[in-house]
């Protein structure tokens, strides 16, 4: 749910600095964060954002394409995946239903060795854990967020909300009520 502090967090250096981790992001986080306003969250936890083309081929969203447009080759990056960097994802992963843009994602994560999984898709979600790296999501980036100071509890509420009620986002009414729940003790 929310990233792990050993890894995938903001982690001083022997200077004492701060540094962010970098993120490769699928599908699925581009859309939700875009549809309750909170898209720039990204840019926030993480240095830079990488994004297989596959995953661009799949989004339709014009204010996320319009986003990510804004800071290519900044704070955004865009990768083309090489088809045998495609095949070994698919040969190491092959217990997975896994889609194209998935398997890039995966790719694209064995050549930057420290990045942050961001996905919503759970059998990506499961073969990130599975090569031992750092996953999350769109409810996981929204905690994070919070934990960082960048949103208040209130406004982590209001975004969690606007998750479940404004999004297409398919989360349970159970996951959202434990999620509340968390939320409260903060």
């Amino acid at each position: 749910l929310i990233l792990k502090s050993t890894r995938g967090c903001r982690k001083a250096t022997s200077s004492g600095a701060w540094v962010m981790p970098d993120a490769v992001i699928d599908t699925g986080p581009l859309i939700h964060l875009d549809e309750i306003g909170q898209l720039t969250l990204l840019l926030d936890i993480f240095e830079t954002i990488h994004i297989p083309e596959a995953v661009l081929g799949e989004l339709t969203n014009t204010e996320a394409k319009a986003f990510i447009n804004s800071y290519l080759n900044t704070r955004i990056k865009t990768a083309n995946i090489p088809d045998q960097n495609i095949f070994a994802a698919k040969d190491k992963h092959a217990g997975f239903r896994l889609q194209f843009a998935d398997l890039s994602v995966l790719a694209l994560m064995q050549q930057i060795s420290e990045a942050v999984g961001v996905t919503d898709d759970l059998e990506l979600r499961k073969a990130i854990e599975q090569s031992n790296r750092t996953v999350t999501g769109t409810v996981g980036i929204l905690f994070r967020a919070c934990k960082l100071q960048i949103i208040s509890t209130d406004q982590l509420r209001a975004a969690i909300n606007r998750l479940f009620d404004d999004s297409s986002l398919y989360l349970s009414s159970v996951f959202k009520a434990r999620i509340l729940e968390i939320i409260a003790k903060l």
